[in-house]
This record gives C-alpha cells, structure tokens and sequence, in this order.
C-alpha cells in the first residue's frame, strides 16, 4: 500500500503489518558516514582520499541502506509525533495538510471527526 507518491516522496508498506519504506528525491542525508555506520579512528587523524574523509562501515554494517522500518516501530512513532502535534496544537493544520496533499480515502471522509476529536484533546505539557 502506497501512502505519498509523488516524484519528491515515496512511502509505502510491504503488507499489513510488515515494513515501511521510505525514499525521498534529495534525502541523501550523509548516513553512510555517521556513527551509527562507521567505525571512527581512535586519532584525529583521519584516512582520507582527495580530502574527503573516506569511514570504513562498521561490522555488520557493510550492506547497510536506507530505509525500511518495521511497520510496528514506524506506529509507536506516529504515536509519540502524534502526542507532540496535540500538545502544541499542530495537530489540526497536520490533518488538513495531509488530506490536501495525500487525499487519502480514509482520512478525507473522517476529517471532520478526526479533528474534533483530535483537536479536543489537551494534554500536559512538560
């Protein structure tokens, strides 16, 4: 099931339940080269090939990509993102923009409820 498809922003599921993927246009955002990825030299001194840091993938990682996220980690995010957008009352802007931009069937027929139940909500702010 596709969610966005638009040429800036792919995302989509393998099933119910299965895993998320997700692929933007100008995403590249150097993860191949963080800390999560790499091993770092214990000195300063770093390899380097033509001044470009070159990092050496960490074991295990040599295959690493990005990015698909099991369908049930991506739920717990929406989650959390969805208790943020509450509390700083984002949450109603949110929704009209996805109903605009994305015309989902499910969310274009319930947004009138969705919002009212949504934007009711207050919640304590830490």
């Amino acid at each position: 099931m596709a969610y966005m498809r638009s040429r800036d922003y792919y995302v989509t599921r393998d099933g119910e339940d299965a895993d998320l993927h997700i692929w933007v246009k100008d995403g590249y955002d150097y993860w191949d080269q963080s800390m999560w990825a790499t091993k770092r030299p214990e000195h300063p001194e770093m390899i380097t090939l033509d001044d470009e840091i070159i990092y050496e993938r960490e074991e295990g990682f040599e295959n690493a990509s990005g990015v698909k996220i099991p369908m049930s980690v991506m739920d717990e995010y929406v989650a959390m993102r969805l208790a943020e957008l509450i509390a700083n009352n984002k949450i109603g802007d949110t929704i009209d923009r996805a109903a605009q931009n994305w015309k989902r069937h499910l969310l274009v027929e319930n947004l009138a409820k969705l919002k009212s139940a949504l934007c009711s909500i207050k919640l304590d702010n830490e």
